[in-house]
């Protein structure tokens, strides 16, 4: 009985184009991006992923005696909660009172609410 040849069932051939395939895709992924480091490099040298850490932030404003300053904060605040004053004056922009605008809102809301029992 002669013997059969069986044909692999992997072909090398495949297997060396798909790794070739690989290899120059990687290698085109790693120019384009040197090109585009280098394309959008910065304009100075200390800038970019290796440049010292050297930034500056503020320190905060620690105060001795908060409560002062907490006290005259809460001052102005109930001040112009309780007075009348001109936000933007050009563009007839003002602060009222906090009670007279509480009891505007009331009454526009009984007016609408009569108004929608009106129309029914």
């Amino acid at each position: 009985m002669p013997e059969t040849v069986q044909k692999p069932d992997v072909n090398g051939r495949v297997i060396v184009w798909v790794g070739a395939a690989l290899v120059a895709t990687i290698l085109f992924a790693a120019l384009a991006a040197w090109l585009l480091w280098h394309a959008w490099n910065p304009s100075r040298p200390d800038d970019g992923p290796n440049s010292p850490l050297d930034f500056k932030v503020e320190q905060p404003q620690l105060e001795s005696a908060p409560r002062a300053a907490l006290r005259a904060y809460l001052a102005d605040k109930e001040q112009k909660l309780n007075s009348w004053g001109w936000i933007d004056k050009e563009n007839g922009i003002a602060h009222i009172p906090i009670e007279q605008a509480m009891q505007m809102a009331v009454q526009q809301d009984t007016a609408s609410q009569t108004g929608k029992e009106g129309k029914r």
